[in-house]
């Protein structure tokens, strides 16, 4: 039996990158929408449910995205069909158009803003979850692989 890498060094440059951006984009928006709370400029409730309708419309993206072991590259990677591809078209549509559809719910122009920016946030750690549960998925399918041969 092998010895095993560490877990970012079996991901595919392109897997990493993604995983960066989102990283840092979601960071980015929690530090916003922390300094929009405590200046009050929305409310706690309305910030907290955009985040986890984010969450959740980022990890039903997410999980569009397949991941599987290539010999090869000795590296996890990832694909997308065309029922994915058809979600993250979806998914494009809702990130440009989501501050009209929190402006039907919030009615307070200040607050549309930063509902947003709580559901943009939301999806992005959505998809980190997802992402990160079809990566740890892949690795897993590819030791037990590895321990019956």
């Amino acid at each position: 039996m092998r010895e095993h890498p560490s877990k970012l060094s079996m991901l595919a440059p392109k897997i990493r990158l993604q995983l960066r951006i989102f990283s840092v984009l979601a960071l980015i928006m929690l530090i916003v929408l922390a300094h929009d709370l405590a200046i009050s400029r929305v409310r706690l409730t309305l910030a907290l449910g955009g985040a986890v309708a984010g969450w959740l419309v980022g990890w039903l993206v997410g999980r569009t995205t397949k991941f599987r072991w290539d010999e090869e590259e000795s590296r996890v990677v990832s694909n997308t069909d065309w029922f994915g591809a058809l979600v993250l078209a979806a998914y494009l549509a809702f990130t440009l158009l989501r501050t009209r559809l929190v402006g039907v719910w919030v009615e307070d122009v200040t607050q549309v803003a930063s509902v947003s920016l709580a559901l943009g946030m939301g999806s992005m750690i959505g998809r980190i979850h997802a992402l990160g549960r079809g990566i740890r998925r892949a690795i897993s399918a590819w030791r037990s692989a590895d321990r019956a041969t």
